[in-house]
């Protein structure tokens, strides 16, 4: 990892002890001391970030997004009429997914932070 790391800012011209070292997700922390022992860099902040931690996930609202191939045509009335189907289905799935993973009224969840 402290390879990977000096790649991408010592070997781009960046002195390490002149940043703070973002930690953040689950084991972020457990690592955290010896890569800045390891790179020399001084500082470290740790982060609760959304997309990258479990408290995120408990966090985060549930949700869904399609996506779906148009093939490459030219958007035109006559190609967003042809495009309807596509668009249903995915409002389609949207609500059977949404359906199913939406907690039922009686379940109990925690606190949010």
């Amino acid at each position: 990892m402290a390879e990977a790391i000096r790649e991408v800012t010592v070997a781009r011209g960046f002195d390490l002890r002149e940043h703070a070292l973002v930690v953040f997700g689950g084991a972020g922390g457990q690592h955290a001391c010896a890569l800045a022992r390891e790179l020399g860099v001084l500082e470290f902040c740790f982060t609760h970030s959304p997309a990258c931690c479990r408290l995120g996930i408990g966090i985060s609202p549930l949700r869904w997004e399609g996506r779906s191939d148009a093939g490459a045509r030219e958007l035109f009335d006559e190609a967003l009429s042809e495009l309807l189907p596509i668009f249903e289905r995915l409002l389609d799935e949207d609500a059977r997914r949404s359906c199913a993973t939406a907690p039922s009224p009686s379940s109990s969840s925690p606190p949010r932070p």
